[in-house]
Parts: structure tokens; C-alpha cells; sequence
């Protein structure tokens, strides 16, 4: 038997052929959803509040095999992808110890994928990593922290590329749209998106 982990490549006919339904790929969603190259990034991307590692016997298709088990995990707002790609390491090893074993002895049988509930985790592309100023808060938080594992975020300030390493959501961020800025003086009328409107050293 193959176990295949984040090879980014397709397996020839002839090792398909040599180990027919025992070569296995792990893969960072809870397939169908987000199958292909980016699935962590895209899951937090998205907003999703669940996702997982899913255990697959792997056939020439996208991420379509059969799915052996899965390990569910919450997605929360303190998670970017780094920290869930870790924790999928875990969870990972734990389907390869227990479920895999028990695929060998026969003692698990593969469940079909459903595919009118496909999602596609299309690879990144540098050109996402710069801000869009006109997504909601909650958006940008969202691409913000997926895009932590690569190639990162970032704005331009007077003319020069501002890199963003942590970010947070603020529960007064609704006061900004009240005119109030964050306990941030002389600021009283709503601002653009992208505008700084407090600095904070304690702030993180």
C-alpha cells in the first residue's frame, strides 16, 4: 500500500494499476468539498466554520476517490491557516494509525463521494495576496487569515507595500460607521475603508 500526503502531482497509470484501491492520499477538507491544491486556505477564505482532514483511495480524478474516514475540526476566528494546517497534522496521523489499518483489514468500506456537493480549492494566486479595500471587514479578515500561509497580505501606504502580519476583528467596529473611530480624537465622521484611524501598541 502508498500513502500519498500534499504531492501536488498526478500518480502514473502504472502505480494506480500496481496498487489498485491501496494508495491513499490524505487531504486537508471534508471532501467533496474543496478538493484540489489549496483546501485550508480556501475553507477559511470562504468562512467556513467547520472543515477537517478527509482520507481518500486515490483514482486519476481530482480528489474524487472514495472517502475511507474523515476528522472534523471547528474553525475559529483565532485560527488562521498555518494554525489549522498544523492541527490537520494531527488529525492526519490519527486517520493513518486507525482508519487506514482498519481500510487493510477490510474492516472499513469506502463511502462515494457525492458529487453535487463539489467545491474546487483552486490554487492561490499572488495577485489575491494585495487588499481589496471594498470587502466587508469580515471578508477581509477571512482572506487575511488564509493567505497567512502564503504569500501573506498586503496595502499600499504612500506609495509603499504595507505588509499586514496579524489582524483582528474589533467589536467596536461597527462604531466607525456611528462616527465613532475607536477611541481615536478629533475623528468624528465615518471613514473610507483602509483609513487608519487608531493606533495601538497594546492592540495585539
Amino acid at each position: 500500500a502508498l500513502v500519498v500526503v500534499a504531492f501536488g502531482q498526478l500518480i502514473g497509470d502504472v502505480i494506480l494499476e500496481k496498487y489498485k484501491n491501496k494508495i491513499v492520499t490524505v487531504h486537508g477538507s471534508l471532501l467533496p468539498l474543496w478538493r484540489g491544491a489549496a483546501p485550508i486556505q480556501r475553507s477559511i477564505m470562504a468562512g467556513d466554520l467547520e472543515s477537517g482532514v478527509s482520507l481518500q483511495v486515490m483514482v486519476k480524478k481530482l480528489d474524487a476517490g472514495n472517502v475511507i474516514g474523515e476528522r472534523k475540526i471547528a474553525i475559529t476566528d483565532e485560527m488562521d491557516a498555518l494554525i489549522l494546517h498544523d492541527k490537520m497534522q494531527d488529525l492526519g496521523v490519527d486517520l493513518l494509525k486507525t482508519d487506514f489499518v482498519q481500510y487493510l483489514n477490510n474492516e472499513i468500506t469506502p463511502v462515494k463521494q457525492d458529487e453535487t456537493l463539489v467545491s474546487y480549492a483552486h490554487k492561490i494566486d499572488k495577485a489575491e495576496s494585495k487588499v481589496d479595500w471594498s470587502l466587508s471587514a469580515r471578508e477581509l479578515f477571512n482572506r487575511m487569515r488564509g493567505l497567512k500561509m502564503g504569500p501573506g497580505s498586503y496595502g499600499i501606504l504612500n506609495g509603499k507595500k504595507l505588509k499586514f502580519h496579524e489582524f483582528t476583528l474589533l467589536e467596536e467596529a461597527s462604531e466607525i460607521a456611528d462616527g465613532k473611530a475607536l477611541g481615536a480624537e478629533g475623528v468624528t465622521a465615518p471613514k473610507k475603508p483602509g483609513t487608519i484611524v487608531g493606533i495601538d501598541k497594546d492592540l495585539f
